[in-house]
């Protein structure tokens, strides 16, 4: 049996980044990620923070961000324990393996807020305002009606 551990997110870089280096001289870096959840009809939004620890060259490429740039991470899911006085602790992060600045922090401003976002709308692709011939007035017309160009792209003899 085969298992796979990656994950590759995209939101808005936290404003809590360090970057140190080991006794050995490796760069690491910590930084929160703060990933919001798709938007429900009639519910607030929900945002998930994510701990990423990256090292080497990607702890120093995660210096090129600053708070609230769209970055997308990808990596591995890591689970630790640590004991402490308070008992036994189990910590979650984010092991990144690569790193893309997606955009600056105008882009992403909802992100780093404590309020909503406001839900994204795509713009809609409308049709060419610069067609010739208008197509839904052409049923029922006989071929001496349509344009001399149309049909031309489709043979008589297509296979379906």
């Amino acid at each position: 049996m085969s298992s796979m551990n990656r994950i590759m997110l995209i939101g808005a870089f936290g404003d809590d980044f360090t970057l140190r280096s080991t006794e050995s001289g490796d760069s690491v870096a910590n930084v929160t990620l703060v990933v919001d959840r798709p938007a429900r009809e009639n519910a607030p939004v929900v945002q998930d923070r994510f701990k990423v620890v990256a090292w080497r060259d990607t702890a120093t490429q995660l210096e090129e961000a600053a708070p609230g740039d769209l970055v997308m991470i990808e990596g591995r899911v890591i689970t630790r324990q640590e004991d402490g006085p308070e008992g036994r602790k189990y910590i979650t992060e984010i092991d990144a393996r690569s790193f893309k600045r997606l955009s600056g922090s105008q882009a992403a401003p909802s992100m780093v807020s404590s309020e909503p976002a406001s839900p994204v709308f795509e713009p809609v692709a409308e049709p060419s305002q610069s067609a010739d011939f208008d197509f839904s007035s052409a049923a029922g017309q006989s071929d001496s009606q349509l344009p001399p160009d149309f049909g031309k792209e489709v043979e008589e003899d297509v296979p379906f």
